[in-house]
């Protein structure tokens, strides 16, 4: 008998609340969780707005913006490794698209490859890399080897 194995839409869709927080005031436990994903925390107080998730009191997620005109930029996207595939990111992603992109916006996403499946399946369109060169956040080399996603109101 052949083994059934679901496709990602037919799995049922968790929704994570996703709190809108202060850094200052979690920055602990934002740190803990940015650096346990092996990302920099170097500009983690540069982010405008924050947005975790908690499952009881710990912080399973995390993701910031950076805003540029019209480009609003997620940062520091964490999800704890034993919290993966749960849905998290995506709640963090669309929580972010709804309260944080106006229209005339676009949401963009500058990640390597583990993230690319995400942005794919909520809409967001891969864009001309030029894009990231030329409205780099704050011309950090290390964007030089990502993919661009993005996605506009």
């Amino acid at each position: 008998m052949e083994k059934f194995r679901p496709e990602i839409k037919d799995l049922p869709q968790t929704m994570w609340r996703v709190e809108q927080v202060v850094f200052e005031d979690h920055k602990d436990q934002i740190t803990k969780l940015i650096k346990s994903c092996k990302l920099s925390t170097d500009y983690s107080h540069l982010g405008e707005t924050w947005f975790i998730v908690k499952k009881d009191s710990k912080i399973v997620g995390c993701a910031t913006i950076e805003t540029r005109e019209n480009l609003v930029h997620i940062q520091s996207l964490s999800v704890s490794e034993d919290m993966r595939k749960k849905g998290i990111a995506r709640s963090l992603v669309e929580a972010i698209y709804e309260k944080c992109v106006n229209p005339g916006q676009t949401l963009i996403a500058m990640t390597l490859f583990w993230n690319n499946p995400i942005y794919r399946s909520l809409g967001f369109e891969h864009l001309d890399p030029g894009l990231k060169k030329a409205d780099d956040v704050g011309g950090r080399e290390k964007h030089k080897y990502c993919v661009v996603w993005g996605k506009s109101k």
